[in-house]
């Protein structure tokens, strides 16, 4: 889903947040900060499977489209727990949510990130784009 941003999250419980270089390896990097969070909150399974691969598809997504023209940049990780909901945030300071012509890939990440997610929100951040997605923790799932 797009539009506007959504509130920034009040964490009470464990927070993970790191900004890292908008490179590849960076990718593997917050997936397993992510991941991390996870162990420690309880998420298993298949949710923490759905977790990972949504992180995977935001930062590739921040990775690919957010810095244009050999610029580099920078990408926010942010990780907490809000209640029942693990809530991520991962964020560019880039061109902002224009697709890139040149980018690998079939266009589906949003769309995976939104099956994944009880709730994905891609939005302009100005500068860049912010990805926030949130997962339910408890059982039940999405």
């Amino acid at each position: 889903m797009t539009g506007m941003m959504p509130p920034e999250p009040q964490p009470d419980g464990p927070t993970a947040r790191v900004r890292m270089r908008a490179i590849p390896a960076s990718i593997h990097e917050a997936r397993q900060l992510v991941d991390e969070l996870c162990a420690q909150v309880g998420v298993e399974g298949s949710a923490r499977a759905d977790v990972a691969l949504a992180v995977s598809e935001a930062m590739t997504n921040a990775v690919c489209h957010g810095y244009r023209n050999g610029q580099t940049g920078d990408i926010d990780v942010s990780a907490t727990v809000e209640g029942d909901e693990l809530v991520v945030i991962i964020r560019d300071y880039g061109v902002g949510p224009i697709p890139h012509p040149e980018a690998p890939g079939l266009g589906m990440g949003i769309q995976i990130m939104t099956e994944l997610a009880t709730q994905c929100h891609v939005v302009p951040a100005e500068p860049g784009t912010a990805a926030t997605l949130r997962f339910t923790t408890t059982a039940g799932g999405r």
